[in-house]
C-alpha cells in the first residue's frame, strides 16, 4: 500500500489506533508504578506502626493527653538509662586512666587488668602504648 492510496478516513484510523495503543501501554506502565509504590507504602506504614509507640498507644487508648504522659514517662526512663551509661562510660574512662598511669609505673598486664577493671587485652595495649620502653644505647 503506498501513501497515496490512503484515504483521509484510512489515516485517521491510523493515527488513533496508534494512540490507543500507545496509550494502554502508558496506562499498563503507570499501574506497574502505581502497585509497586502502594506496596512499598503499605511496607513503610507497617514499619512506622511498629517503630512508633506514640501513635500505636495514642490510636489504642484514645485519649491523648494519657498516650502523651505514657510516652513522656517511657523517654524519662530511656533518659535515665543513657544517663547511667555515661556515667559508666566516665568511669570506664577513669580506670583506662588509671591503668595507663599503672603501665607507666611498670605495673604487669595482670596487675592492671585487676586493679583497672580492664581485660587483659586491654592491658596488654596500655604497656605498649604507656609502657616504660628501655633506652635505646
Amino acid at each position: 500500500m503506498t501513501v497515496e492510496m490512503l484515504t483521509y478516513p484510512k489515516m485517521l484510523l491510523l493515527v488513533f489506533a496508534t494512540l490507543f495503543v500507545v496509550t494502554f501501554l502508558t496506562l499498563l506502565t503507570v499501574r506497574r508504578r502505581l502497585s509497586v509504590q502502594h506496596g512499598e507504602m503499605k511496607r513503610l506504614m507497617t514499619l512506622i506502626a511498629t517503630q512508633d509507640p506514640v501513635e500505636t498507644e495514642a490510636s489504642e487508648t484514645g485519649d491523648p493527653i494519657e498516650s502523651v504522659t505514657e510516652a513522656l514517662t517511657r523517654l524519662s526512663a530511656r533518659l535515665d538509662a543513657l544517663g547511667m551509661q555515661q556515667q559508666a562510660s566516665v568511669v570506664r574512662g577513669g580506670s583506662l586512666d588509671d591503668g595507663a598511669a599503672m603501665a607507666r609505673s611498670g605495673a604487669s598486664a595482670a596487675e592492671i587488668a585487676t586493679r583497672a577493671g580492664i581485660s587483659v587485652g586491654e592491658a596488654e595495649l596500655l604497656l605498649r602504648v604507656h609502657g616504660s620502653s628501655p633506652t635505646p644505647d
